[in-house]
């Protein structure tokens, strides 16, 4: 997030100070290290608003997600602490909560924000400094490792062999010497995969020999460099080893571990809220907030050979039917009960149903010849006009052949390429009346090649370029278009190269911001320094006028080197 940015929000938030009105609600901070979208915060805000709502009275609860990539691509530490300090000062904050990794930085002089402010967070280890705000609750997260490590061979009595996937990240630098000194204890050696590349990983995985239990830290990375998300890796990993895996964390869960004695971030978020209620209230907080949940996969435990006498009472399963119906006991009774009573009522709606399909039937059947009807009718005055229209541009050219005075000729000639012109656009909308943007540009591209057949014999002489981008115009201005265009290209072709010169002739027809253009350029003689578009007395000049009028457009002309014609209109009429 650019800087820039992040100064401007803090003084948008100075600037509506009345936002942060004094009010009774309790007001709580929550800061978290870890990203917004993690499983992990999912969970604990999950754990906090439970209890909101059993608590009962008004809790406004601020969050800010103070994760690695959201502090390194933004503000220092120092600017961090200011921005918090601003955007909160006039919150009336009550407490703040901290639910930190001990790896973050950010929280090492976490005791010099909000001066005065409780501030709860499990305690992180030697790093923090402390101040008399702060209260530290006891981690009890590393009882997970110890926990788990003990479940698992009491699950698997006869292991023999222990292996331990870790991608020394430092969140897990603690879980993994604590993994090492309890396997020690019990007597294993672990083997210990680290800076490994993953397909040989899982190779090495898949072929482990018997009795072997593996623990899984957390892996972001390999030695090749590849990034991955901590549970995806052990979905896969789990998919690949030949024996039972056991984690630390109920976030990792439903990747196909078997499971732990974990820490639970639903529960932290209990353990933390309910200790800052108890703190603001009587003065002290919980002295034991566990966040340990015993939990287990049934599917990994049937794939692994995993009696349910070996799993501790209290257990959460998850991945099965029987915990699902039992979970969901009564409401699934409720939902029979509704089916059941419902069958009755749906049957007999059904046979009313019926009834009225035969009629919507007959009407339909009304309704499809009346519309048949009217499709013949619209067919035979299309053809009509069609011929009406063929009619007239015969006549011309009829009468062409046997005029001598050549401005009547001249005049007959605009005259039968308007009716051809009128022509093709009637023929395009009776196909389809609804205009599209791809027969739109196959219109255009149609006009202008018989435009340029019909005054442009000699092909090379006069060089057609155009562009259609995709338009969506209406029935009404395509064909004013389709005018507009008729008459600056026959000027063109009649004026522009004398004495039969040579040139180009540029069109662009195309969309921008709502507006429509009609762009047309040549590089002929140019226009007359008197010439004045508002004023041209030449039908062709009234009929751009007039039909740029009823695009309620606009129309601009330059004739120094060349003409061009700049056209704007609106779209949405």
């Amino acid at each position: 997030m650019p800087r820039k940015f992040l100064f401007a929000l803090i003084l948008s938030f100075i600037v509506f100070q009345p936002l942060f009105a004094s009010n009774n609600n309790l007001n709580i901070l929550f800061l978290s290290s870890y990203a917004a979208e993690l499983p992990w915060s999912a969970s604990v805000q999950e754990g906090i608003s439970e209890e909101i709502t059993a608590y009962g009275k008004p809790v406004v609860l601020y969050n800010e997600y103070l994760d690695d990539m959201r502090l390194s691509d933004s503000l220092s530490i120092d600017e961090w602490d200011w921005y918090l300090s601003i955007k909160y000062r006039n919150a009336e904050i009550n407490a703040i909560i901290i639910d930190a990794d001990p790896a973050t930085e950010i929280f090492y002089k976490i005791g010099d924000y909000f001066p005065g402010i409780p501030k709860l967070l499990i305690d992180p280890g030697e790093k923090i400094k402390m101040n008399e705000d702060i209260i530290l609750l006891p981690n009890n997260d590393l009882y997970s490792v110890v926990g788990t490590f003990e479940m698992a061979l009491k699950q698997k009595p006869k292991t023999e062999n222990i292996y331990i996937v870790d991608g020394k990240v430092k969140t897990t630098e603690a879980y993994l010497e604590k993994l090492l000194i309890t396997a020690e204890e019990h007597g294993y050696k672990p083997i210990v995969y680290q800076d490994f590349h993953t397909n040989e990983l899982f190779k090495t995985l898949s072929s482990l020999p018997a009795n072997s239990i593996i623990f899984y830290t957390l892996v972001r990375s390999d030695a090749a460099g590849n990034s991955y998300i901590p549970k995806e890796f052990l979905t896969q990993l789990c998919d690949r080893a030949n024996a039972p895996v056991y984690v630390f964390w109920s976030s990792l869960m439903g990747s196909g571990a078997v499971g732990g004695k974990l820490v639970d971030g639903a529960s932290r978020g209990k353990a933390l809220f309910c200790s800052t209620l108890k703190l603001l209230e009587q003065g002290c907080a919980d002295s034991d907030p566990s966040s340990l949940v015993t939990m287990m996969d049934a599917v990994a435990m049937w794939r692994n050979s995993i009696s349910i006498r070996d799993v501790p009472q209290g257990t959460v399963y998850i991945n099965t039917i029987f915990t699902f119906l039992k979970d969901k006991l009564e409401t699934i009774i409720v939902i029979l009960i509704i089916i059941f009573f419902s069958l009755g009522t749906t049957i007999t709606l059904l046979f009313r149903l019926n009834k009225l399909n035969r009629m919507l039937n007959r009407n339909n059947q009304k309704l499809n010849s009346l519309i048949e009807e009217k499709h013949l009718l619209m067919q035979e005055m299309n053809h009509r006009i069609k011929n009406n229209l063929l009619i007239l541009s015969g006549l011309c050219s009829m009468q062409i052949m046997d005029e001598e005075n050549q401005k009547v000729i001249e005049s007959l000639t605009d005259i039968s390429l308007r009716i051809d012109t009128l022509s093709l656009i009637h023929e395009t909308l009776s196909e389809q009346p609804e205009f599209s943007e791809i027969m739109a540009s196959n219109y255009f591209e149609e006009l202008l090649r018989q435009l340029n057949d019909s005054m442009n014999p000699d092909k090379d002489r006069i060089k057609l370029s155009t562009e259609f981008s995709r338009l969506s115009l209406s029935s009404k201005q395509i064909t004013a278009c389709g005018l507009i265009l008729n008459e600056l290209i026959l000027n063109i072709f009649k004026y522009a190269f004398p004495d039969r010169g040579s040139g180009e002739i540029s069109i662009r027809v195309f969309e921008e911001n709502n507006y429509g253009f009609i762009k047309v350029s040549d590089t002929g003689i140019g226009l007359n320094e008197n010439f004045n578009i508002e004023t041209g007395s030449s039908l062709g000049m009234k009929i751009i006028r007039e039909t740029v009028i009823s695009l309620s457009g606009e129309i601009e002309h330059s004739g120094n080197s060349g003409t061009s014609f700049n056209i704007k209109f609106p779209l949405l009429n």
